[in-house]
């Protein structure tokens, strides 16, 4: 599940729709989907305007105000998992197989896919100022990239970790380990 940044909304993904609550009214939408692979985590944009989530062949951004959607970039392997950056400008996703892809808003170009946490990745979420990405799977790691203009640069691996990884950003700042190492 994930909440809007912007509206009382709260939206989520299943195997056969994506549901959007509006918790004040207490409205909700659903939208069919079609997945052959568990869920999809959706994910805002920085400014509510829109949603991603993933659909059997492609990811999907799902305009708020008039609640169409409409394909943003094909895929072959299902996406579990969705990230907007902080300014809106970088698309991040985790995938089946174990790819995390970073894809550029505008575009809907990749602009890298790496093989990060066979066999598939389970989450990826920005920090608050968008210069790292988290990335954890079901390969029982979790890492952390910096986000350079050319995609992504592995900063750490976590190990040690039994079925699914998955990372959360709760810090305003950097904690001081990271700000030693620039």
């Amino acid at each position: 599940m994930t909440f809007s940044p912007t509206e009382r909304t709260v939206a989520w993904a299943g195997f056969k729709s994506l549901g959007i609550l509006d918790y004040e009214s207490g409205q909700t939408n659903t939208f069919p989907i079609s997945r052959t692979l568990g869920f999809c985590n959706p994910s805002f944009s920085p400014d509510g305007r829109e949603l991603a989530f993933g659909g059997p062949t492609n990811i999907m951004i799902l305009d708020m105000a008039t609640r169409t959607p409409r394909p943003f970039a094909a895929i072959d392997n299902a996406v579990l998992s969705l990230a907007f950056s902080p300014n809106g400008s970088l698309l991040a996703s985790a995938h089946d197989g174990g790819a995390v892809t970073l894809w550029d808003r505008a575009s809907g170009s990749p602009i890298t896919n790496i093989l990060a946490h066979p066999p598939f990745a389970v989450g990826v979420e920005f920090s608050r100022d968008g210069r790292l990405l988290a990335s954890g799977g079901a390969d029982g790691t979790g890492k952390l990239w910096e986000v350079i203009p050319r995609g992504l640069q592995l900063r750490y691996t976590l190990r040690g970790h039994l079925g699914f990884m998955n990372l959360v950003f709760f810090a305003r700042r950097l904690p001081r380990c990271f700000r030693q190492h620039q």
